[in-house]
């Protein structure tokens, strides 16, 4: 499967790793190792405990990222043959969480309802 991320995701992961320096090479080699098991397996990747399906959503998924204290969430959604990311964050609380699956969930609508992925 293809992997594609909207502009939004990309400049939350860049800041993530802007913020964490130390970990960003650990982090960044934790991340592509997922993107490869992901795109290899697809939905089938979603039995590995570092993917969930979202509660109340039908088609959106986080991974996770974890390196010593760190927790990173990447909110991605099956589209088609493709995998599309939509959103990182660093989760400290579950507020941080919700606010994150939020957005997800605005992007999503406007790029597969409305038709502007591309």
């Amino acid at each position: 499967m293809d992997i594609l991320s909207i502009s939004e995701f990309e400049k939350e992961f860049k800041d993530i790793l802007k913020k964490h320096k130390r970990d960003a090479k650990k982090l960044s080699e934790g991340f592509a190792h997922l993107l490869v098991v992901l795109s290899k397996q697809g939905e089938r990747a979603l039995i590995d405990p570092h993917f969930k399906k979202l509660k109340g959503s039908e088609n959106l998924y986080r991974m996770a990222i974890s390196r010593k204290r760190l927790n990173i969430r990447v909110i991605f959604a099956f589209h088609e043959d493709e995998i599309v990311l939509l959103s990182a964050f660093e989760e400290k609380k579950k507020s941080d969480y919700e606010l994150f699956v939020e957005k997800a969930k605005k992007r999503y609508k406007r790029y597969f309802e409305g038709g502007n992925m591309r």
